[in-house]
């Protein structure tokens, strides 16, 4: 099972979004805005590390930013 920062990365580059912050996955999707937040950034960062693409690099580190 993939984990939800690896989903989320997966959800964005499979369907070309350019979510630049937080709340647009949270309105497209209605994530619960505590679960996505209460993600470790050290879980982020990881993920971070395993994408060259631009557009889910910037959601990423939106993300730890919160």
């Amino acid at each position: 099972m993939a984990s939800p920062v690896k989903a989320l990365a997966e959800y964005l580059y499979i369907h070309r979004l350019n979510w630049e912050t937080i709340e647009e996955p949270i309105e497209s999707l209605r994530i619960d805005k505590e679960k996505l937040t209460s993600i470790q950034s050290t879980e982020i960062r990881a993920a971070i590390e395993n994408y060259r693409n631009g557009r889910i690099k910037r959601f990423l580190e939106a993300l730890i930013k919160g």
